[in-house]
């Protein structure tokens, strides 16, 4: 939409992802991210960790479910997503949160690897898309032929 921050970041799965369903019915997950920068400073010579900031990951719908049943505490993740600030006034005095409503997200795949399981939609006869979580709805992607990949 016009007018938002998008923002693309890696970090750390700092808290259990978490889902809830919202008084109207939707479906949404809830964690934190920690991202620390690392940089050489010259002078010593060494190393460093840089100051660490903390993101509130929000992740709606069909999107919510995915990301609980697959990130865990501690996870590296790649995300992407509408940033906001959220303030309010706490026992301490005024306090500030960066929000990012994910729009992609996923392992970061530089630091392990993964395996994917496509989820697979059915349309209820409501007319409304629904996740259909029975054990077949559930389909892996075969793996990629050896001889294709050499000749890509």
């Amino acid at each position: 939409m016009h007018g938002d921050v998008t923002v693309t970041f890696s970090g750390f799965v700092a808290t259990t992802p978490t889902l809830f369903t919202s008084g109207s019915g939707t479906d949404f997950t809830s964690f934190r991210i920690a991202q620390t920068r690392r940089y050489l400073d010259r002078e010593r010579g060494e190393w460093v960790d840089g100051r660490t900031l903390w993101f509130t990951v929000k992740a709606f719908k069909h999107v919510a479910r995915n990301v609980a049943t697959s990130l865990h505490k501690g996870d590296p993740v790649v995300v992407s997503g509408r940033l906001s600030v959220d303030e309010w006034t706490g026992p301490d005095g005024p306090r500030t949160s960066l929000v990012v409503e994910a729009t992609s997200l996923g392992h970061d795949l530089t630091l392990g690897e993964s395996r994917f399981a496509r989820t697979v939609h059915r349309r209820e006869d409501t007319g409304t898309a629904a996740l259909d979580a029975a054990e077949g709805a559930v389909e892996e992607e075969a793996p990629a032929d050896e001889e294709h990949l050499a000749t890509v």
